[in-house]
């Protein structure tokens, strides 16, 4: 189905029905599909378990296929211009992405360049506007200067107005005062600059009818308009209302916690006044403001984006921005709480900056012209047909490089913390029940069983998700995820992704073609396949004996790899995906096979495993968690203690430090040589520009050793397993089943101490 996305234009965000799986007869290299999965609703429910059910078909293919019931239907909620649906509102249908001297002005840059410069009546004051065009990098003339200004008085100073003023009313300051992304400045600071704003000569332009019924427009301050009222007005009985999703009385709360909410209607509906009269659920829905229940028969207005309802006499009408009468010329409402923000999404390729309508009308542009140009006969060709031919015109250019001449771009790795997030979010839609669902990508890594789920800081990219902005031919290479750990892939929206995987049990094959491959390249860079920058045709790769097969994605659909499967792929157009990492209890061996790889080529790890280990055994006190931490905890432990008794026996008189601090960072605990995160205990020693450094106790000096650091006594440790071992259900009493803990096995030496 193609729509029209916001901040994006007309783009397909889920398949027909005919076109949600590829039928492609005859795929390039002869090359087998991996298998696409159709969870019913009760499957799908918990990702998690789900997934575990798909391990045996994971391990054999290294990547699957994920196609969702039809009922999950998450709209693409990446904020994209805030500004523009302010002005929406207002009957404007603006430019937010204007052009002076030929070059796009980017409306937040131009925020944070007047900031900079202090304010609006500051800067027209001392006729700096010059200067803040200059810092957008364009000529300082009168005539830009004079163009910038217009634009921030026009696009920007009404939206801040509307800001200033929201955010000092209740009940919207209370939330603007607790998320500091909604405003730079705190309520008190709002409230001035609105007092600031009365005093000045031109006045804003906070709410303008619709130009479908032209009327004559009228200027507000930054309170009340003038002549309006709290009273109840008469109601037409024809006006309707749009309708989203419905919640019960009380009054609203942010959950912290992952769960699966009701099922609700994912279109939302139009209904009028005397129709509401039937419908029992309406008594059940409150007003933001009143908290009152929404009473059957009575107007109110429901945002589009939080699913927040207002009754229309408790809204003041400057923030409402439209009133009751003219509300049902527009096709969607936006209250004050998602009207706050910093203006648009935008991202970084090489040198340029794009918007994601910048970026697609480029990419559609460049899809459109090499079809015409290269394979004319595909333009009017079903699609599996067009997709075929372009897989193999990449495989061709990749082949021929020399004679490439295509330029393509690829907007990867943007960090969703960062620039927003295509799913909605607890913090910015509450109510929506999409953004508190487990296959959300936003909660992925925080599900109970998941490892990352009691890690103390965030880590972009492995437990917040990163977007992916691509064109056709964009192509990410051959790779396995960071510490061998799954990773779960959704498209949002465009074209489709095709991805070529190989199982994890086929990884040490498929890297042992790569070097024979190129030995030259592996000969300069022995770690190139964690740089992410090699390309290998499946057809050399399978070849070689190594199994390789193939996915196509598109919007709505979810890839997801496996612990160690290597994992290739290109684009077949625009689209836009979001991916994250995963780490249940079946990743941790997989997860401690990837510590000894990195230690020996000295790649540098992300995160602590021993971390992991010591963190979910002091956090989650779950039976089931017991299980499965308790082998593992034990083993970890066993080979400290060894560690530790040997350097005691080693350096009898060795200083022992110990610091449970968690302040240091990972580079105070790393080894100086491998690299390895030595989390538990670590060795000092001088080197020989008389420095101290850190070493893990396999690559610890010979000479110099200064000290012994440690984060945990052993009596911590040990107690800490008696804990573990306790919370597994048995009909014996825990002490008799670890007569013997850690502290009182006699360990022969462990294959590697590092």
């Amino acid at each position: 189905m193609i729509t029209n996305v916001s901040g994006v234009g007309q783009v397909e965000v889920r398949p027909n029905e005919n076109e949600r799986e590829s039928h492609k007869q005859e795929r390039p290299f002869g090359l087998q599909e991996a298998p696409t999965l159709y969870p019913t609703e009760d499957e799908f429910r918990d990702p998690q378990d789900y997934i575990r059910s798909l391990r045996h078909l994971g391990e054999q293919y290294g990547i699957l296929k994920i196609i969702p019931p039809t009922n999950w239907r998450p709209k693409f909620s990446l904020d994209t211009s805030r500004v523009e649906k302010f002005h929406y509102l207002n009957g404007r249908n603006v430019d937010v992405f204007p052009k002076v001297e030929g070059k796009l002005v980017k409306l937040y840059e131009l925020r944070c360049a007047v900031e900079n410069f202090g304010s609006y009546k500051e800067i027209s004051n001392q006729g700096q506007w010059g200067q803040v065009a200059g810092k957008l990098g364009l000529s300082e003339s009168p005539q830009t200067a004079s163009e910038i200004k217009s634009l921030y008085a026009s696009l920007l100073r009404p939206y801040e107005h509307y800001v200033a003023f929201a955010s000092t009313q209740k009940p919207f300051s209370e939330e603007f005062k607790k998320d500091s992304s909604t405003s730079t400045a705190s309520a008190a600071a709002n409230e001035q600059k609105v007092k600031e704003d009365d005093e000045e000569e031109e006045s804003i332009q906070v709410a303008t009818p619709p130009k479908e019924e032209p009327k004559k427009s009228t200027k507000r301050g930054p309170g009340r308009p003038k002549g309006s009222t709290n009273k109840k007005r008469k109601v037409d009985e024809d006006e309707v209302v749009a309708t989203p999703p419905r919640r019960k009385v009380g009054r609203p709360r942010k959950y912290s916690t992952v769960v699966e909410s009701e099922e609700e209607d994912e279109d939302d509906e139009v209904v009028r006044a005397n129709d509401v009269e039937d419908d029992e659920q309406a008594e059940e829905d409150a007003c933001e403001v009143c908290e009152h229940a929404i009473a059957a028969g009575c107007f109110y207005f429901s945002c589009n984006d939080c699913s927040r309802y207002y009754h229309c006499d408790c809204l003041d009408p400057s923030l409402s921005i439209i009133t009751k009468r003219n509300m049902s010329r527009f096709e969607r409402w936006h209250c004050p709480y998602c009207l706050i923000g910093t203006c648009e999404f935008y991202f970084y390729e090489g040198e340029h900056q794009y918007t994601l309508k910048e970026f697609k009308d480029r990419a559609d542009t460049f899809k459109e012209d090499y079809i015409r140009r290269h394979a004319p006969f595909v333009e009017n060709a079903a699609r599996d047909d067009v997709e075929t031919q372009m897989e193999r015109e990449f495989w061709h250019h990749i082949e021929c490089l020399n004679d490439c001449d295509l330029c393509v771009e690829y907007g990867a790795d943007i960090h969703c913390d960062l620039k927003g997030s295509g799913f909605p979010t607890l913090t910015t839609s509450p109510f929506n029940k999409y953004s508190r669902h487990g296959w959300n990508l936003n909660n992925f890594p925080q599900l109970r069983r998941s490892l990352f789920h009691n890690m103390k800081q965030n880590i972009s990219g492995v437990t917040v998700p990163w977007a992916y902005v691509g064109m056709m031919f964009s192509a990410f290479c051959w790779h396995s995820e960071d510490h061998y750990t799954y990773s779960v892939n959704y498209q949002h929206l465009g074209a489709t992704k095709t991805w070529y995987g190989i199982p994890g049990s086929q990884a040490e094959k498929f890297e042992q073609v790569a070097r024979a491959t190129a030995p030259e390249i592996f000969e300069k860079q022995p770690n190139i396949l964690f740089q992410r920058g090699t390309i290998l045709s499946p057809e050399h790769i399978s070849a070689n004996n190594v199994n390789c097969y193939v996915i196509d994605q598109r919007a709505g659909q979810f890839v997801i790899t496996f612990p160690k499967a290597y994992h290739a792929g290109f684009n077949h157009g625009f689209n836009f995906n979001e991916a994250v990492n995963y780490a249940p209890p079946d990743w941790v061996p997989y997860g401690l096979e990837s510590v000894k790889s990195y230690q020996q080529r000295c790649k540098e790890p992300i995160f602590s495993h021993d971390s992991l280990f010591i963190l979910t055994a002091e956090k989650d006190e779950h039976p089931d968690t017991a299980e499965w931490l308790i082998k593992y905890l034990g083993e970890m432990i066993d080979q400290e203690r060894y560690r530790r008794r040997h350097m005691r026996k080693k350096y009898p008189n060795l200083k022992e430090v110990y610091d449970r601090s968690d302040a240091p960072d990972e580079d105070y605990y790393q080894c100086n040589k491998c690299k390895y995160l030595a989390y538990l205990s670590r060795i000092v020693a001088i080197d020989e520009d008389d420095q101290e450094k850190r070493y893990c106790f396999k690559h610890m000096p010979e000479s110099n050793v200064k000290r012994l650091e440690i984060r945990f006594k052993d009596d911590y440790l040990e107690s800490l397993y008696f804990k573990v071992m306790a919370r597994i259900p048995s009909e014996d009493p825990p002490q008799k089943q670890i007569s013997t803990g850690p502290s009182a096995l006699d360990l022969p030496k462990p294959q590697s101490v590092g």
